[in-house]
């Protein structure tokens, strides 16, 4: 059975695709390199961003507490103690805020037990006193992206209203 190659027919050559779909491949890489780029940019100025908003609002819980605090004790780098004068009706319990190994940030009040933040770095973060009674809280926070860790950082010193 043989047959018959009819002459007056259109088509595409073998060469002809194969440089339409190489073009087609190029464009490709070079639209998913481009989105791509902007998309782990995106994420990584996403997560700065997110950081920036959980250390303000936690260093606004934090100064609140202290500015009503009559002593502050500050045990380690990681760890302070507020004391509250016999004013408050009902009176106010210790309240401690301590960085744990796993990295997170506690607010513990005897009564419940607030984790604040999962992601402080222990070891670019600290309490301390200052040289006027002053609470200084360095804060360092840290996040994975797409790229690679994302730090945002704060500091605040913080004077309290009710020490002698």
């Amino acid at each position: 059975m043989t047959r018959k190659i009819k002459r007056g027919l259109k088509s595409f050559t073998l060469a002809e695709i194969v440089v339409v779909v190489g073009l087609i491949g190029l464009a490709a890489a070079i639209f998913s390199a481009v989105f791509l780029g902007n998309w782990i940019y995106y994420d990584v100025e996403l997560g700065r961003l997110k950081l920036q908003e959980d250390g303000e609002r936690i260093m606004s819980a934090i100064e609140e507490d202290v500015m009503e605090s009559m002593r502050i004790d500050v045990t380690d780098p990681s760890q302070m103690r507020l004391s509250y004068p016999d004013v408050f009706i009902p009176p106010r319990d210790d309240i401690v805020y301590s960085i744990s190994e796993s990295g997170r940030l506690i607010r513990d009040d005897n009564i419940d037990q607030v984790i604040l933040s999962r992601n402080v770095s222990r070891e670019d973060s600290q309490f301390r006193l200052g040289s006027w009674g002053q609470l200084v809280c360095e804060l360092t926070f840290i996040e994975d992206s797409l790229r690679d860790e994302i730090r945002f950082s704060i500091t605040k010193e913080i004077y309290p209203r009710n020490i002698p």
